[in-house]
Order: structure tokens, then C-alpha cells, then sequence
């Protein structure tokens, strides 16, 4: 007789099953306010080695109304519990990199639900997002992979496979995700490829995810509520990923890649993250990607975010305090600016860059767009009853508005 395994909401448990005894790790609370109405917005973080002490810290340090609360799924540098040791603090000024992750242990698929920026995913999209992680799990189950841990993160699907390889695993990570993404994508939901690196944050599974306003429908609008996460505790030890399995499910020849799913045909990547082009919205997006904001600066026409580091060239850190930027301004423009003496100044990589390299690809995706609209339509015929002369209609080119997708 099969045996029903309940949700579980234990934060401790979640905690206990990512990092084992002695694994250090940071919870991350980004853009959280000390009250509801808070104008001004910081960091809340902290480094554990005691899964129950974390959680405990979580429910009683963290403000209730953080926009969401993360843990880092890989192992870092024990010597970071020198920045908050087993404690939260709030306006941290560091927080973990990728130089300070000592191996991969977790290999994470977050399926999204496709929907506006902003806001929770209806019944109906959490299911569409919950459905393709059904279908991708059987799918690698069918490949011989083992049972990941598996949940929902308020608004769409989670599944973690236990890993064993070095922090610089080749791009073998980067390549798995974009390799089932381009199979099993639907125009209902999908596999997020921005979560390869070695550092990156996920949602605290027990946490309740509230994003937008806990909207619980009218008669035009189906309900958006703020969801409590969840996980299936594993029945049993998760044992690792081989290489070989890995690398199975990335070169798929076309015969097997039809076989697997022949109503669906290879198609470049042409969706990237869609976020609030406010200072929120961006801090959220690079925070997602990895990239340290390491302050806010009110300016004369918005917001500089302050970074660590420059996301284009990693090599070239910030050492005197506000050369590397990027300003959001009153109207929703975004730019980048590193004034650098090794960067070649604001003029020398742009927010495009900065995009491109945190998701490869968009480049060419924007120059497409771009060209797309800029190209004016066929001429619109009017009809001689008018006695007007034939006319065209004019497009202006897309803005980056138009391009940003947020994450569950």
C-alpha cells in the first residue's frame, strides 16, 4: 500500500535537509522595511551553522513583511559567520558570492508560472507551473535520476537534486537548465535558466511568499493570495547526480529529443525576467542573479544602486565606494555606469551588458525586438469613401519595459 506523504511548512526541516550538521549557510532577506510603510528599504542577513537556530531567527527577527525570505542552497566559507554568527542583522553591507561557495551540492529547477510582474499566480497558473514539474520529474526519474526534494514556493514549482561537484563545474549546470527548458517550456509556464550559479539564493520553503497585494478576486479577476510554501520531506537519504547523468540529459540527439516530446520543436530562448523597473524591482532582479548591492543613493533624478563589483567584468570591484552603479531614475530608465580606472568609464559598458551577462542571450534578443519594431508596418489602405490618401502607421522601438518577467 503506497503511503501519502503530507506538505510540509517546517522551516527547520527545510533547513536540516539543504545544509547537513555543520554547513554554513546565509538567510537573505532582501528590500525589507523595519515597518510596512517603511520608505526606506535594506538587507536583512545572517550566517548559520544550526538549522533549528535559523528558523528560529527567521520567525522572530525577520519583519513579517519581508518580500520574501531566501537561504543560499550551496555550502559557503565558514569564515562568514564572522559577519552574523548564527544571528540576523539587518543593513548588511555583504553578502554571499560565488568566490565564497565551497562546492555544489544542489542542482535547483524553479518553474514559473507565466504572468504579470508583481504579482502572485492564480490557482490556475500555480497548477500550470506544478504540472511541468510533474512532467519534467517523471521525465529524469525515466533517465534513472534520483528523487529530488520537491515543493511549490507559493506561486510555482521547486525542484532540488542533490549534486557533488566543484564550484566551477564547467557550465554543465547552465547547460542542463537550458537544455530541458528548451523541451519542456509551454506557453503556460516554464523552467527559469538564470539560477546556474553557485551562489544563488532560493526561497525558504515554510515561508509565506507575498508577492503584490493579497488579492482575493472579484467578479472580473481571479483570486492572487499570498501562498505558504511548501515540501514533500524525502522518504529516504537524496543520493547525488553523476556527471554522466548530468551530461545524459544535455546532449540528447535529435531522434531521442523528438521521441521524448514530438509535438515540440528546439526553439532559441526568447523570454527573459520581467521586474519593476523601480529601485525595488531592480535591487530584486540583480540580488536574484547574484550581484551585490551594497547601498542606495538618493540622486537628483532617482536612485544609484551602489555594487560590490562590476556584473560584466567580476574581476573588477568597487574599493572606493560608489564607482560602479546603476541608476534607476524617476521615469523607470535604467543605466550603468563603472567609472572605474579599469572599466573605461560609463561609457564603457552599458545596462544592455549588464543584462547580457546575467542572462546570455538577451542581447541578441533585444537587437531583434528592436529591429522588429523599428521596421514600419505595410501601409493601412483606406477606403475611398474617405477620399484620404493611402497612410502608414509609424512603431517606435520597444523599451526595455516591455522585456522583464519576475520570478515566483
Amino acid at each position: 500500500m503506497t503511503t501519502t506523504i503530507a506538505q510540509c511548512t517546517d522551516v527547520a526541516e527545510f533547513l536540516r535537509i539543504l545544509h547537513p550538521p555543520g554547513t554554513v549557510f546565509e538567510i537573505r532577506a532582501p528590500n525589507t522595511s523595519n515597518r510596512p510603510d517603511g520608505e526606506y528599504a535594506s538587507t536583512y542577513s545572517g550566517y548559520f551553522n544550526d538549522p533549528e537556530l535559523a528558523a528560529e531567527r527567521i520567525a522572530n527577527d525577520v519583519p513579517k513583511f519581508a518580500p520574501a525570505i531566501y537561504v543560499t542552497m550551496n555550502p559557503v566559507m565558514p569564515d562568514l559567520l564572522a559577519r552574523a554568527d548564527n544571528c540576523i542583522k539587518s543593513k548588511a553591507k555583504a553578502t554571499t558570492q560565488d568566490g565564497n561557495i565551497l562546492k555544489r551540492r544542489w542542482l535547483f529547477f524553479d518553474i514559473d508560472p507565466k504572468r504579470p510582474a508583481g504579482i502572485s499566480s492564480t490557482e490556475t497558473e500555480t497548477n500550470a507551473a506544478m504540472k511541468l514539474a510533474k512532467s519534467l520529474r517523471e521525465y529524469l526519474t525515466g533517465k534513472g535520476w534520483p528523487e529530488p526534494l520537491h515543493g511549490m514556493s507559493g506561486n510555482g514549482g521547486y525542484l532540488l537534486y542533490r549534486l557533488d561537484l566543484p564550484v566551477d563545474g564547467g557550465g554543465l549546470v547552465r547547460s542542463v537548465l537550458e537544455s530541458l527548458a528548451g523541451r519542456f517550456d509551454s506557453d503556460k509556464a516554464e523552467i527559469d535558466t538564470t539560477v546556474h550559479n553557485a551562489s544563488r539564493i532560493i526561497k525558504v520553503l515554510g515561508t509565506v511568499a507575498p508577492k503584490g497585494a493579497d488579492f482575493r478576486g472579484n467578479g472580473e479577476a481571479e483570486a492572487r493570495p499570498h501562498r505558504r510554501s511548501w515540501f514533500f520531506p524525502p522518504r529516504e537519504s537524496l543520493a547525488p547526480i553523476s556527471v554522466d547523468q548530468l551530461k545524459q540529459v544535455v546532449s540528447v540527439n535529435p531522434t531521442t529529443k523528438a521521441a521524448c516530446k514530438p509535438s515540440r520543436t528546439p526553439r532559441p530562448r526568447t523570454s527573459f525576467d520581467r521586474f519593476d523597473h523601480t529601485p525595488d524591482g531592480v535591487e530584486n532582479y540583480l540580488v536574484k542573479h547574484g550581484v551585490e548591492v551594497r547601498s542606495r543613493k538618493p540622486v537628483s533624478n532617482g536612485t544609484m544602486l551602489v555594487l560590490k563589483r562590476c556584473p560584466v567584468h567580476p574581476d573588477i570591484e568597487d574599493h572606493e565606494g560608489s564607482s560602479i552603479g546603476v541608476l534607476v531614475d524617476d521615469s523607470g530608465k535604467i543605466s550603468y555606469g563603472n567609472w572605474h580606472k579599469r572599466a573605461g568609464g560609463l561609457g564603457g559598458t552599458q545596462w544592455v551588458d549588464v543584462r547580457d551577462a546575467l542572462e546570455p542571450g538577451y542581447r541578441a534578443f533585444r537587437e531583434q525586438q528592436r529591429t522588429k519594431h523599428m521596421n514600419p508596418s505595410p501601409p493601412v489602405r483606406i477606403s475611398p469613401a474617405h477620399n484620404k490618401s493611402p497612410t502608414t502607421l509609424q512603431r517606435q522601438p520597444a523599451t526595455d519595459k516591455t522585456e522583464a518577467k519576475s520570478s515566483s
